[in-house]
């Protein structure tokens, strides 16, 4: 048997290297012999983080994989139902520090996929704060910064050309085989 340990810390976090060290030192007091694996990537979606992906790919039937909070493993209810049937599928087991939960057991699964479910909450929240202050912003004149399209001057000159001649954007764009967006970008930035 293998115990394997997974800290992750967001990638607004990431001059928070006491959260993976305390994660790291939790895991490591209940199981001195965890191989434990750092990762500075956002909650969003498992796949998206490649340790993860590794751990999960890496783990056998007998393992078990320790993570300090659930929310640390992951923050999406699909993804903990996923992760939840690939360690029953393949026969090693979850336990989250944390929480006390004993991912082997029938009562231990429920009380984890509730709390995957407030994780999911939270996120939602966060994601609609996020979206209320940018929209706050905007309305007040700001916009975020969208880098010029690489295209080389000749092209753009085309663009402003076509444009003082009075061609609308989708024309312009039609006329030099590219995008809409890609013509009101080298718009906006002359």
């Amino acid at each position: 048997m293998t115990v394997v340990g997974y800290t992750r810390l967001s990638k607004s976090d990431e001059r928070d290297a006491l959260g993976l060290a305390g994660q790291r030192r939790s895991i490591l007091d209940a199981y001195p012999d965890a191989r434990v694996h750092e990762e500075v990537a956002s909650g969003g979606r498992a796949n998206n983080r490649p340790v993860l992906q590794g751990v999960l790919a890496g783990l056998r039937r007998g393992d078990t994989l320790v993570v300090k909070r659930l929310d640390r493993l992951t923050r999406s209810l699909a993804d903990f139902a996923r992760i939840i049937e690939d360690a029953k599928r393949r026969g090693w087991a979850i336990v989250v520090l944390d929480e006390g939960f004993d991912m082997t057991t029938p009562s231990g699964r429920a009380m984890a996929g509730m709390l995957a479910v407030f994780a999911q909450y939270e996120r939602e929240l966060i994601g609609a704060r996020t979206r209320e202050a940018l929209a706050e912003k905007m309305a007040t004149g700001w916009r975020p910064h969208r880098p010029v399209p690489r295209k080389p001057t000749a092209f753009r000159r085309q663009v402003l050309k076509l444009y003082k001649r009075g061609l609308s954007q989708r024309a312009i764009a039609a006329e030099l085989g590219t995008h809409k967006e890609t013509v009101a970008r080298i718009l906006r930035a002359a």
